[in-house]
């Protein structure tokens, strides 16, 4: 009777012992998937929104701020290109840098709306304000006209 004892507990703590290793290997192994979806959704969500490549509005909008000619021109629809040599863009918006280096004026801007148009163009409001060190400032509103595929039609501004 010993001997039966014996080997049944034995037995028993084998698999109590394989059953006990399992357990742990499947909480260790769940632990690391929910860790790993944690960190997932952690980096997805916590750099908010997905980023979207810049808008050609946005982007004319940037060369006028830095004065890069060559940037605002390469916004441009194809039809207004051909009308705007990118030469004369770029002498200008150079031309317009030096004085502001002379003058010492800085531009900063502000996106304030957009609005869908139909047949899919868009307008893009926006509100460039310049700087002078002795706190001098003035504001002027651009509005840049867009068309489906995102190129710069017309631009129209207006000084406050």
């Amino acid at each position: 009777m010993q001997n039966r004892v014996n080997q049944f507990f034995w037995k028993t703590l084998r698999t109590s012992t394989h059953r006990l290793a399992l357990d742990w290997l499947l909480i260790l192994i769940g632990s690391m998937a929910l860790g790993g979806g944690l960190v997932y959704a952690y980096t997805l969500y916590s750099r908010g929104e997905p980023s979207r490549p810049p808008t050609h509005a946005a982007l004319f909008m940037q060369s006028v701020v830095t004065r890069d000619g060559a940037l605002g021109w390469q916004q441009l629809c194809p039809d207004v290109q051909a009308l705007l040599p990118q030469t004369v863009l770029v002498r200008e918006a150079n031309l317009q840098h030096a004085a502001d280096l002379r003058q010492g004026v800085t531009l900063s801007m502000q996106p304030l709306a957009t609005q869908s148009l139909e047949k899919g163009d868009k307008l893009y409001l926006y509100l460039v304000t310049a700087h002078k060190p002795d706190g001098w400032e003035t504001q002027r509103v651009y509005i840049i006209r867009t068309r489906t595929s995102g190129c710069v039609k017309d631009v129209k501004y207006q000084d406050l």
